[in-house]
């Protein structure tokens, strides 16, 4: 072998190790960007702590999730857009966002905030329409069809004579 295979070989090599290893240094900072990207959709806590401010919000007719995001952002109400867009595409009310006002708060996350924009008039209830109990709890309707069932006659509510269908 002459001395100019040995420096030709030599050079190739060396090139393939910087290759190599400048491969290996954009993988390994792409791949911490995105770990760290996709940690912050599933952990992201909210801006503030304690009570926080409330900030009155519209999402238009034609908003984008995206832009909901970078209004959010320009708010204070969320730390970064591009976490807000795949927090609600991971969220199980991806799709659902509704136009409106809203009253958000600084201390509610990106998912707990998804949840009040995605609300259905359809089927919201108005506060007099909700029943509770004696611990100010919401009671459901199957809940209060069960506790009926069990109701014991000495407790005079559920009296044979008293069940009528019309006709004497």
């Amino acid at each position: 072998m002459n001395v100019k295979e040995i420096i030709g070989s030599i050079f190739s090599i060396a090139v393939k190790v910087v290759l190599i290893t400048l491969a290996a240094m954009f993988i390994m900072k792409y791949v911490k960007e995105a770990y760290t990207l996709g940690y912050r959709v599933f952990t992201e806590p909210a801006v503030a702590t304690g009570d926080g401010r409330i900030v009155e919000f519209t999402v238009g007719d034609t908003s984008s999730v995206y832009k909901v995001g970078q209004k959010l952002e320009d708010v204070g109400l969320v730390r970064d857009a591009k976490v807000f867009f795949l927090q609600e595409l991971a969220s199980e009310n991806h799709g659902k966002m509704q136009p409106g006002k809203y009253e958000l708060n600084t201390n509610m996350t990106a998912e707990e905030m998804i949840k009040v924009m995605a609300r259905d008039d359809s089927s919201a209830q108005s506060e007099d329409d909700l029943l509770y109990n004696e611990d100010e709890n919401i009671i459901s309707v199957d809940d209060m069809l069960e506790s009926t069932v069990g109701l014991e006659d000495e407790e005079g509510l559920l009296d044979e004579g008293d069940v009528s269908e019309g006709a004497e």
